[in-house]
């Protein structure tokens, strides 16, 4: 690399575009970028590297229950005013006195642009310095990554294509699988897909009239005497458990679940996997769920 390209602070640049880096010290980054084009371009390729490795993966809305508890913590947490931010360890922590170090006599002064500040040395206690170490490994770690994606040419870029390509071949059912379930809705019924978290299809749900049928196409195989799987019915009120089944290996065959009686038309099911063999007022851990196709 050429050495006029270089900067002190790059590996801190791209802690600063991952949001790894302490409130005083990231405070302090922005002022350097704002002057410095080597770390805003180390910035730009960080921030491009993550958007293109952010677009392989399936774009989810957390739960609306989810985001509120997230946002009631976000907003009960005590936010240091910047006036406060000298330290970005617990305010407890005793300062060390600053021991003064003659400059080095072969040592040049260069010229920094008007208002610039170097981000702070400040001593620290050994055990935070121990985990600002950590830190900077791992924040070196992720620079070496970014460099060496940035440096081949925006592979990364190009394996976006092939990677979503293959997720969206896990998020769609073979075409046996589509085979059966047109069958099923040429009888009467309407069904949905069901993914697992990661986008891929686990299983699917015939809805009857009278009658619920699940296809555990990829479900794994629960330990009977301990667990079991519950079908949940998902609209408007809260989820409504329809009833509970066991899967002994992955397969296409269709297996009834609940009674067979006239029951309410969902929008949306799932599945969950229960502790126990009885079914709760509420689902457990959801291990899959999907739209009932219009």
């Amino acid at each position: 690399m050429n050495r006029q390209r270089e900067c002190s602070h790059a590996e801190q640049a791209i802690g600063l575009a991952l949001h790894a880096l302490e409130p005083a010290d990231e405070d302090l980054l922005t002022e350097h970028v704002g002057h410095c084009p080597i770390c805003q371009e180390h910035v730009r390729q960080t921030q491009d590297v993550v958007c293109a490795l952010a677009a392989t993966a399936e774009q989810l809305d957390p739960p609306a229950r989810l985001r509120a508890a997230l946002m009631s913590a976000v907003a009960a947490t005590r936010q240091l005013p910047v006036d406060q931010r000298e330290m970005p360890w617990s305010a407890d922590v005793p300062k060390i006195p600053e021991v003064a170090v003659p400059a080095s006599p072969d040592r040049r002064s260069v010229a920094q642009p008007a208002g610039h500040r170097e981000p702070s040395s400040r001593p620290v206690s050994s055990g935070w310095s121990a985990w600002l170490l950590a830190r900077r490994r791992l924040i070196a770690l992720v620079a070496t990554v970014v460099v060496g994606a940035v440096g081949v040419g925006g592979v990364v870029i190009e394996m976006v294509a092939p990677a979503s390509q293959q997720q969206s071949a896990l998020a769609a059912p073979s075409p046996e699988v589509n085979r059966i379930l047109a069958d099923v809705d040429r009888a009467g019924a309407r069904h949905a897909v069901l993914h697992a978290p990661d986008g891929q299809v686990v299983a699917a749900v015939a809805q009857f009239p009278n009658a619920r049928q699940v296809m555990p196409i990829q479900l794994p195989t629960n330990p009977a005497d301990h667990t079991v799987y519950v079908l949940w019915g998902l609209g408007d009120g809260p989820p409504s458990a329809i009833g509970a089944f066991d899967v002994s290996a992955p397969s296409e065959t269709m297996l009834p679940v609940g009674p067979v009686a006239k029951a309410a038309q969902y929008v949306s099911y799932a599945i969950s996997i229960e502790n126990g063999r009885s079914v709760p007022a509420s689902p457990g851990l959801i291990v899959a769920s999907g739209r009932v196709e219009s």
